[in-house]
């Protein structure tokens, strides 16, 4: 028989017997690989074989004239079973022992008529993985001491190993090796003791490719709990390289895997960020179990495929697979960050008619989905019915109000919060700070973080230079970033943006150069605002400039990035660059004709501006108040009536005609085009 945990020390198994505590036999597997060993061979187990001519050694009966306690023998063995030599496989008769003590020579037998019932059970629970439920309870409680669940557990997860693995193992030799897995071997050669702890650490250290190789040297066919360790170890490592060398490895050597190993698999791959290769594992595995789905869709949203989530939890829906609050909380936060409240109401319905009722973290959750679709009502209504909240939950009241746009009731909250007895933190200034468009407010607000202590948190300065800018005082905004010690793009764009929203735009480049001398890398809104601010100076030198660190960074321009340099190029007089720029769009927008329009209109070319404006409409973009106020303008300059009175059409069916600066460009367009009559009967209706 072999006793694969017995080469194992209790201190070994108590690294992972908190994983294995949770009652999930794959969370278990798949958390082995705290340890940090090298990456060397290991070496074989030494091997005690009695000399045939030599005398039995002492008997274990005796010790200086007392019997040995047997039962103190036994606990002393599976305290640390490393001090004993298994000597089974050179037992020549049943008068040998099956395990000496290293140093004491002390002998002990399995099937000795003085073994106590309670080692027989355990000896043959490790050994078989397969001890029934009756022969467990009948253990005495004093012999089930810490650790011993971790046994259990792991016997379980072997049994489930060694069934998967039972058609490939040698049936013609029916000796055991001192380990539970299946060794592939010749009869003439005598085989490697090789324990179980060996085997794992070997393939939780080094490269697992090399770890395979060895395993193939000693005649050890790589068993599901070897495969789980190297998929583990890939995991750790991030190496899809070798991971996907790991599986084929199991495809070649014929390897029936069952569901927690291609859990493990599906892992590796999900944490590699493989994406097309975990779908394929997925697809093909025959049974799924909870954590299987969970996987997926933890994967799908992480790696920010939140469409491909929400498929994946619909098909749970569809098979019935059972949804708990780990799911749910997932799949709300999936919705909200695709800010579908349709998608997130349908799941929270799907949540009550499961009976799950809401906890602080699904709760708080909930409450973030309604508030990042557009529907703080409802998220309030949650809220509400919460019976436990902490600080989480009020942050998210508050944030979820001031990015609706409702500022008075994210004070109130934030007035509520403390009323309640909670201290705000971070985030929960960050949050009001967004809410704040009062000078006055702010700068209580700023007294209460210096009392706090938070006046220099990096994301507390920046939220604080925000708000005096947008309340117009450069001088406080200017004030709190140079008493930060920390700065980050996100603080130095703010203080940029503060600059040129007052019109101090020379000053907006001036901090915008010394944050490329400290090294900072500018990001998407960086060159946005400064981009803004070369269009206002029409600083055509310095707006290629910025162009060219854009596509020299790598960053993919958005719609919102390309729009303004549009619109730089356009006001710097280069409106052909400008149209240029618009025709290379994958994806146009209002704002971006209305730029080629505008600049057009701005270099008197007329025509032009009129071309690109039908050409907005035949790609059905509607024009917007500040396209119809360029184009009259350019049909005033054609002196072209009938452009105009097409022009005019267009407003009065996009439901624009009640705004006073429209009337005013309509008026001026019809007097230039000397029809008094329609000037007149617009004014007339303008009055």
């Amino acid at each position: 028989m072999a006793v694969a945990m017995l080469g194992r020390s209790r201190q070994q198994l108590w690294r992972w017997s908190r994983f294995l505590d949770s009652g999930s036999k794959e969370f278990a597997v798949l958390a082995l690989g705290g340890l940090e060993l090298g990456d060397g061979p290991l070496q074989p187990v030494r091997e005690w074989v009695p000399p045939s001519d030599s005398p039995s050694p002492p008997s274990a009966l005796k010790r200086r004239g007392r019997p040995v306690d047997r039962e103190k023998l036994w606990r002393d063995f599976f305290a640390d079973p490393s001090q004993w030599l298994d000597v089974r496989a050179q037992k020549t008769s049943s008068k040998q022992p099956d395990w000496i003590h290293v140093k004491t020579k002390e002998r002990l037998w399995m099937k000795s008529a003085s073994t106590p019932r309670w080692v027989r059970t355990k000896l043959a629970a490790m050994s078989q993985g397969q001890a029934s439920p009756a022969e467990t309870r009948t253990l005495d409680n004093d012999e089930v001491s810490s650790g011993d669940h971790a046994l259990q557990e792991l016997v379980t997860i072997k049994s489930m190993e060694m069934q998967t693995r039972a058609s490939c193992v040698d049936q013609c030799d029916d000796s055991l090796t001192g380990t539970s897995y299946s060794v592939k071997r010749s009869r003439r050669r005598r085989a490697v003791v090789v324990s179980d702890g060996d085997i794992r650490d070997l393939c939780l250290n080094g490269q697992p490719r090399n770890a395979i190789h060895i395993l193939e040297q000693r005649g050890i066919d790589p068993s599901a709990y070897a495969y789980v360790c190297l998929l583990r170890r890939c995991t750790n490592l991030r190496d899809i390289v070798e991971g996907k060398y790991v599986h084929a490895h199991m495809t070649k050597s014929g390897f029936v895997s069952s569901t927690f190993v291609l859990n493990a698999l599906l892992n590796m791959y999900m944490k590699c960020g493989s994406l097309v290769d975990a779908r394929e594992v997925f697809d093909n595995m025959r049974e799924r179990d909870m954590f299987t789905w969970t996987m997926m869709l933890t994967g799908y949203s992480k790696l920010g495929y939140h469409e491909q989530a929400y498929e994946i939890y619909e098909q749970m829906h569809k098979e019935r697979v059972p949804l708990d609050k780990i799911t749910f909380t997932t799949i709300l936060s999936v919705c909200a960050s695709l800010g579908s409240l349709e998608k997130g109401k349908k799941v929270h319905s799907d949540m009550i008619k499961a009976g799950i009722r809401p906890d602080r973290i699904l709760g708080n959750t909930l409450i973030d989905m309604y508030a990042k679709c557009g529907n703080i009502r409802q998220g309030h209504k949650v809220f509400k019915e919460m019976s436990e909240r902490d600080i989480v939950t009020w942050n998210v009241m508050i944030a979820g109000a001031a990015q609706n746009g409702y500022f008075d009731e994210a004070f109130e909250f934030f007035e509520a919060m403390r009323e309640a007895g909670l201290k705000p933190d971070k985030v929960t200034y960050v949050s009001v700070l967004n809410a704040c468009s009062s000078l006055e407010q702010g700068r209580i607000l700023h007294l209460d973080i210096v009392e706090a202590g938070f006046e220099l948190d990096l994301r507390v300065g920046t939220a604080l230079v925000n708000m005096f800018s947008k309340c117009g005082s450069l001088k406080d905004a200017l004030h709190t970033f140079d008493k930060l010690p920390q700065r980050n793009v996100f603080s130095w764009t703010s203080v940029i943006a503060a600059c040129a929203q007052v019109g101090k735009t020379e000053k907006a480049l001036e901090f915008y150069e010394k944050m490329l001398e400290e090294g900072i890398v500018a990001d998407k809104l960086t060159y946005t605002t400064i981009l803004r601010v070369c269009a206002t100076l029409g600083d055509l030198k310095k707006g290629r400039e910025v162009h060219d660190r854009i596509v020299k960074s790598g960053i993919t321009s958005d719609l919102i990035m390309e729009s303004t340099l549009i619109d730089m190029y356009a006001k710097c007089g280069r409106v052909e660059d400008a149209h240029q720029l618009l025709e290379n769009m994958n994806e146009r927008d209002v704002v971006s004709f209305t730029a080629v329009v505008s600049g057009y209109v701005q270099q008197g070319q007329f025509r032009e501006a009129l071309i690109v404006f039908h050409k907005m409409q035949r790609e059905g973009v509607l024009p917007n108040t500040a396209a119809f106020l360029s184009v009259l303008k350019a049909c005033a300059g054609l002196r072209s009536y009938a452009e105009g009175r097409r022009i005019h059409a267009s407003i009065v069916e996009a439901g624009l005609t009640g705004e006073s600066n429209l009337e005013h460009a309509l008026a001026d367009m019809y007097a230039k085009c000397d029809s008094c009559s329609d000037a007149h009967e617009v004014s007339s209706t303008f009055a």
